[in-house]
């Protein structure tokens, strides 16, 4: 684990080496290792945080103090998104996101630097809409391309004794029903807040309509805290306060069996793309590490002695269609 980790890592520094960086930082896993990397082997490197209105003020804080401590200069950029009308549209709200913080981060730093994201390999498994703003605007991610997953980033960062920050995320993605407003951003934030003192892991409080619904990785049902809860976020205007047993998980569609995955991406391929990079024989790719069957509608089918690895290499050079 720790050779094949290596030799990602090698891969990452190739990427980076050299070159004047600017890294989308969130302070997060993924940005972090990026800013690390890159500032052991890139030319020049700064940080650019932007503040779009839906962000805890802590991230932003601590996002500052994480890019001082790598030893890289960090801007932030500063701008109400939720007074844009496509804010409101959950469905594309990552999207238009994406295209306006790339915006405002070129228009910074100018054609001096290349831009980079922290979109990790196992991120091509999640349907975010935001990867296609990536490809339109020309933005890198070096960690697909070096196949390095969440996780893995993680433990590097965990090895080398490297502060980050846990869990960085957009509130807006919590208002599940209802319009998106500020007071909304600014509860929720507080409830999360209050949640984290009773709940362990990565804590979602989602909106709906009102309707406070708690997702936790790890937590205690008991039921005075269950009550303090309750009260707490009921001072807050939620008018009701809900537990999801099920509690907050990633969730991927992948089957196993012995030395074949079937994968389901929440997207469809744009297979033309893959033609591009690869040689494709009958809808078939033929990899020294296996073969993999692609389909439009983002189905995955690997047959390998390795199936983990040999997804890895086909998920850093697909791409998903545009929305």
């Amino acid at each position: 684990m720790l050779l094949m980790l290596d030799k990602k890592i090698k891969k990452l520094k190739e990427l980076l080496k050299n070159k004047n960086i600017a890294v989308a930082f969130s302070g997060g896993v993924d940005s972090t290792l990026l800013l690390k990397i890159a500032k052991e082997v890139s030319n020049e490197v700064i940080a650019v945080t932007v503040d779009i209105g839906a962000i805890p003020k802590n991230q932003i804080t601590e996002a500052k103090k994480i890019a001082r401590e790598i030893g890289v200069k960090h801007k932030i950029i500063k701008e109400n998104f939720l007074e844009y009308e496509w804010f409101q549209h959950e469905k594309y709200r990552c999207y238009f996101c994406k295209k306006r913080m790339y915006k405002l981060i070129k228009n910074f730093v100018g054609e001096k630097f290349e831009i980079i994201d922290g979109t990790n390999v196992t991120d091509m498994l999640e349907d975010r809409p935001g990867i296609v703003a990536n490809y339109e605007e020309n933005i890198k991610s070096p960690l697909v391309e070096a196949q390095i997953s969440h996780d893995e980033a993680a433990e590097y960062l965990k090895n080398k004794n490297i502060r980050h920050l846990k869990d960085t995320t957009c509130l807006a993605t919590r208002v599940k029903k209802g319009k998106l407003t500020k007071n909304k951003i600014k509860r929720i934030n507080k409830a999360e807040n209050i949640v984290k003192k009773f709940f362990a892991g990565n804590i979602r409080v989602r909106d709906l309509d009102g309707i406070a619904v708690i997702e936790a990785e790890k937590f205690n049902i008991d039921e005075k805290i269950l009550e303090k809860l309750c009260k707490s976020l009921k001072k807050l205007g939620f008018k009701k306060v809900l537990l999801d047993i099920e509690g907050y998980k990633k969730k991927y569609n992948i089957k196993q069996k012995n030395n074949e995955l079937i994968v389901t991406l929440p997207y469809q391929i744009n297979l033309k793309d893959c033609k591009e990079r690869y040689v494709i024989k009958k809808g078939k790719i033929y990899l020294d590490s296996g073969v993999v069957i692609l389909s439009k509608n983002g189905k995955i089918h690997v047959k390998s002695n390795n199936p983990t690895n040999t997804l890895f290499k086909v998920l850093s050079c697909i791409r998903r269609d545009s929305i």
